[in-house]
């Protein structure tokens, strides 16, 4: 991602979202897509980011295992159609409180 005509020194904060896709098809059928969120402040400005990490999943409760395809949080919450409806502050509201119930 070039930001062409900006003054390194001036960029203070830097925050990406994207989403994924990922399937889960051992004990169950599960089609989702979630998102990653990366928030870089520099007080000296920045001209050059190098994010590099690791997802990890974790479930707070367990969830039934059958054989019923499960794709209800199969849509991108960043998906621009949505959104031009909500705010960011929406969107991470709505998404955070997704569960598998």
């Amino acid at each position: 991602m070039d930001l062409v005509g900006l003054n390194p020194r001036t960029v203070k904060n830097i925050q990406v979202f994207a989403s994924f896709e990922y399937l889960l098809s051992q004990k169950l059928q599960i089609e989702m897509i979630g998102m990653i969120h990366a928030n870089i402040d520099s007080p000296n400005g920045v001209s050059k980011v190098y994010v590099d990490g690791k997802l990890r999943f974790e479930q707070d409760s367990p969830i039934l295992i059958d054989s019923i395809k499960r794709t209800l949080y199969n849509e991108d919450p960043l998906d621009a159609a949505q959104y031009q409806k909500f705010t960011m502050a929406e969107t991470l509201e709505s998404y955070f409180n997704r569960n598998g119930e």
